[in-house]
């Protein structure tokens, strides 16, 4: 089956090619050697890698009308890889402050999710912040809308005004996989973010988020310790901000984000979620070494079942909305752009994963990544 899907998006990007529609894509290797300490069992690992490899085709089919379609080839722990369409959409723009998109996009929660997409060359850093991982890699946050988009911006002032609308399918009961075929109840998920830049490389903006959650019973995977979870119906509110500054030298990219979920259960129970993450970088020629500091926070009072992880085989292994739980990191690296589009990084990061109800776990590692467009 996987050789076939191959075949085909090979054979669809040789037509797409032959009739003149702009291709496109994003891809890595690396090697990464990492160590593990979950409190009572330490391990190492070290290993060569691939990245997913990333298909995307735009084209300008007249009247003001653009598509584009994202394809991925994203590479699993069972080193299986796994066909995935991740953006898939029609734009039509009607003025500066009013471009209409329909389909599968990337929601716009802040700066970092509406910016870089699935090439990891397109960012400094090797890894994504915490906060903005993808649905499938334990991420919390709607990372993907399938629906309808609005955007625009213009001069304003002394800089440029600008906004994003979203109106889509809102999640599941689990967080992974996104709702691109059917939604989980009639209501939709709507988000608005504004932003103000100016001329220096200065920008910030702020988001607000809502959306219905769905009630039901997340099933542990086959060998997993960690038991079944049961969440009732509620009320998602996310909202946030950025700061950014960019210039030709200096990168400082900042993002907060707070997740209110209010359950419809008995007791009423309220819980919140934050994530946040601080990037700088600066240039020198080719080289920009780089740091951030990233955390994502459970409520200290009450547990939230919606962030549970279907795929975790320990609720100490990864970030899974646990009463108290807090999961920060420390990343430090440089990029060094060897060519215009390809890029050598090294990357260490020391991670800890903190709960009230189990040990501390800790993951420090160190990552060489060669990343690429064409």
């Amino acid at each position: 089956m996987k050789l076939f899907l191959g075949t085909l998006v090979l054979m669809l990007s040789m037509n797409a090619f032959s009739a003149g529609i702009p291709i496109a894509g994003f891809s890595d290797l690396g090697f990464k050697y990492q160590t593990n300490d979950d409190g009572t069992t330490k391990t190492d690992s070290n290993n060569f890698y691939q990245g997913g490899v990333d298909f995307y085709y735009t084209k300008d089919i007249g009247q003001g009308v653009n598509a584009l379609a994202e394809i991925v080839f994203e590479m699993g722990d069972d080193n299986g890889a796994v066909l995935d369409i991740e953006r898939l959409w029609l734009q039509k723009t009607l003025s500066p402050w009013l471009k209409v998109k329909f389909g599968r996009v990337h929601t716009a929660l802040g700066y970092w999710n509406d910016t870089y997409h699935h090439g990891t060359w397109l960012h400094n850093s090797i890894m994504r912040p915490l906060m903005y991982r993808f649905e499938d890699a334990s991420g919390i946050l709607p990372m993907h809308s399938m629906g309808l988009e609005l955007r625009g911006s213009g001069k304003m002032g002394m800089g440029t005004l600008g906004y994003i609308v979203n109106v889509g399918n809102g999640r599941g009961v689990t967080v992974d996989p996104p709702a691109i075929i059917s939604d989980a109840n009639r209501g939709k998920a709507f988000n608005v973010l504004a932003y103000y830049e100016l001329q220096n490389g200065l920008r910030f903006g702020g988001v607000v988020y809502t959306d219905d959650l769905k009630s039901g019973t997340i099933t542990p995977a086959a060998g997993s310790t960690a038991t079944a979870v049961t969440s009732v119906d509620g009320k998602e509110l996310i909202s946030g901000g950025h700061l950014i500054f960019k210039n030709s030298k200096i990168e400082f990219l900042s993002e907060f984000l707070n997740i209110r979920h209010t359950y419809k259960d008995a007791a009423k129970t309220k819980t919140n979620t934050t994530a946040m993450y601080a990037q700088i970088g600066y240039t020198v020629d080719k080289m920009t070494p780089y740091v951030r500091y990233d955390e994502v926070k459970a409520d200290k009072d009450n547990s939230d079942s919606y962030f549970f992880n279907s795929t975790v085989a320990s609720g100490a292994t990864a970030f899974n909305g646990s009463k108290g739980m807090k999961e920060s990191q420390i990343v430090a690296g440089v990029r060094y752009d060897m060519t215009y589009t390809s890029a050598l990084k090294f990357e260490y990061i020391a991670k800890k994963l903190e709960s009230i109800t189990a040990k501390t776990a800790k993951t420090n590692s160190f990552n060489v990544n060669w990343s690429f467009a064409w």
